[in-house]
């Protein structure tokens, strides 16, 4: 995960990750100026190689912020697989914008390891 985990230009210099229903998560993406990105979760449902659900928050001096929910599918397509990312529970369009922004161009980030 820390390979491509962030949008372009970034990097992931922490992914800790007990990927279980009821486990969590914390991820660090970092900047090239050095600022960094905390999120953290728990995982919410998990179906082993079809499915993984959790929770999403942004941390600021270690406290969180609004929650919102991550599922994303696994399907068999042409010899490989095709994922499917849905998240939800944005205060605003413009949040939900900018995390469309940042799945598609953590997702190229994946694409380019394979």
């Amino acid at each position: 995960m820390k390979k491509w985990w962030g949008p372009e230009g970034m990097s992931c210099p922490k992914a800790d990750i007990d990927c279980r229903p009821g486990g969590t998560y914390e991820t660090l993406m970092q900047a090239p100026d050095g600022t960094t990105h905390d999120v953290r979760g728990t995982f919410t449902d998990i179906e082993s190689g079809k499915k993984v659900a959790y929770t999403w928050a942004w941390y600021t001096d270690d406290k969180p912020g609004a929650e919102t929910s991550v599922e994303v599918s696994f399907t068999e397509k042409d010899g490989g697989t095709e994922v499917h990312l849905h998240h939800e529970g944005f205060a605003t369009q413009e949040e939900a914008d900018q995390h469309n922004w940042g799945w598609t161009s953590s997702l190229n980030c994946l694409e380019k390891i394979f």
